[in-house]
């Protein structure tokens, strides 16, 4: 909030959405290999919506949303795949569990 005051009151917005797009696009490729790895398609998608809240621009939601989903199928399918095979039942439960009470008071 105070980077996008800072940028209206120096008349620099733009550059200000720019390295907001920037820093949100690129963020997001270090994919949690904690339990809460069934997290992340919900952290793409909180991150999209934060892009089109700060930006305004659905242009720039929609291109964040192509680049994240191409980085999470070359690289975050096989580090989420390995991490689940390596947790036991309890483990998975829990993150399960966490996901899905995340998930809804993130949606409500």
């Amino acid at each position: 909030m105070v980077v996008v005051l800072i940028g209206f009151k120096t008349r620099v917005y733009n550059t200000v959405k720019a390295i907001i797009f920037f820093l949100m696009t690129i963020i997001p490729f270090r994919y949690p290999s904690t339990p809460l790895v069934l997290l992340t398609p919900l952290l793409i998608f909180a991150t999209c919506v934060q892009i089109l809240v700060q930006t305004l621009s659905d242009r720039l939601m929609l291109l964040h949303l192509i680049i994240q989903t191409i980085g999470f199928y070359f690289l975050g399918m096989d580090r989420i795949s390995e991490r689940i095979k390596r947790m036991g039942a309890e483990e998975l439960d829990k993150g399960l569990r966490a996901t899905v009470i995340l998930t809804f008071r993130l949606v409500f």
